[in-house]
């Protein structure tokens, strides 16, 4: 027999349906598992780079997967678990990176390395969360 209805008091958007609670899928929070648990750190970020003289501006946004975070509409975090994420070897405005880092509340902290011809080149990211 196939159940299609959940009791749950909330529905149960991305999880499963236990006691009349919702248990979440990995990634998913609210009382029907409906919120993105990474949307958190949806925002403008203000910070430096090591490998930049100026202060820098950036945005974060929910990438393609429930796991993962676009930098600048750009650049995929993938994340570990809600606090950690890799950046994993992409092309980012024609040059290869890769690196890790790590979110505290409105916090974000990463270093990256790229291929600048042949040298390889080391930055570090440290930003807080712009307040509106």
């Amino acid at each position: 027999m196939i159940f299609t209805s959940c009791d749950c008091r909330y529905g149960c958007e991305n999880g499963v349906c236990q006691k009349r609670e919702c248990k979440c899928d990995v990634y998913w929070e609210g009382d029907a598992c409906q919120r993105r648990e990474l949307s958190k750190y949806i925002g403008t970020y203000i910070g430096s780079n090591s490998c930049e003289v100026d202060q820098m501006e950036f945005t974060l946004q929910n990438g393609q997967s429930v796991d993962e975070m676009l930098w600048n509409n750009n650049l995929v975090f993938t994340y570990r678990d809600s606090a950690l994420f890799d950046i994993l070897p992409q092309e980012y405005y024609g040059v290869q990176i890769q690196g890790e880092g790590s979110m505290l509340l409105e916090k974000i902290s990463f270093h990256y390395q790229y291929i600048d011809t042949l040298l390889g080149v080391e930055c570090l990211v440290n930003a807080n969360l712009k307040m509106e």
